[in-house]
């Protein structure tokens, strides 16, 4: 279940000038609103995040079907950096997904996680499929697997870095 992080909002609130009384009082409405919301609206929310976190995989297989094939036949540095930055959009859209969520720390790391990893079983996934297709056409592929894939991860964990640095110098 999706929670708020209550203390996490009065920090907030406080640093805006907002008295105790003021804090205490409308942190109080957030957990009662959590508590009176309908259960099927918990689910909802559960279902959207999920919902949102597939989509996600799932534009990062028909993305790395449609264009790895092409840029495993470039030179590395600019199929590198077309896979570092789309592994910062999708880095990206995974932070604003997950943050929007307000998730405990576990879950975070555990979404991140997991979505790197399917993307990266996908993008070694296509290699193996269009490597012996490549091989019968008679091309070659100018780059290793592990270098371009280097590049995606990067991508993908800079937006979750930068969050957290952000986040840890407004303490």
């Amino acid at each position: 279940m999706i929670e708020t992080n209550h203390k996490k909002i009065a920090n907030n609130l406080k640093k805006k000038g907002w008295d105790k009384q003021t804090i205490s009082h409308s942190v109080k409405i957030l957990k009662n609103a959590h508590k009176t919301k309908p259960k099927h609206f918990k689910k909802l929310d559960d279902l959207f995040y999920f919902l949102f976190l597939f989509l996600i995989i799932l534009a990062n297989v028909l993305i790395f079907i449609g264009v790895l094939p092409v840029l495993i036949m470039l030179p590395g540095w600019f199929s590198g950096i077309i896979l570092g930055i789309l592994g910062l959009c999708v880095g990206v859209f995974i932070d604003i997904i997950i943050r929007h969520h307000d998730l405990k720390h576990k879950h975070y790391f555990f979404a991140i996680f997991f979505v790197t990893l399917l993307a990266v079983f996908s993008i070694v996934s296509i290699f193996t499929i269009v490597k012996p297709i490549i091989a019968t056409k008679n091309l070659y592929i100018t780059e290793n697997p592990i270098f371009l894939l280097t590049f995606y991860i990067v991508g993908n964990i800079i937006p979750h870095i930068m969050w957290k640095k952000a986040e840890l110098s407004q303490v």
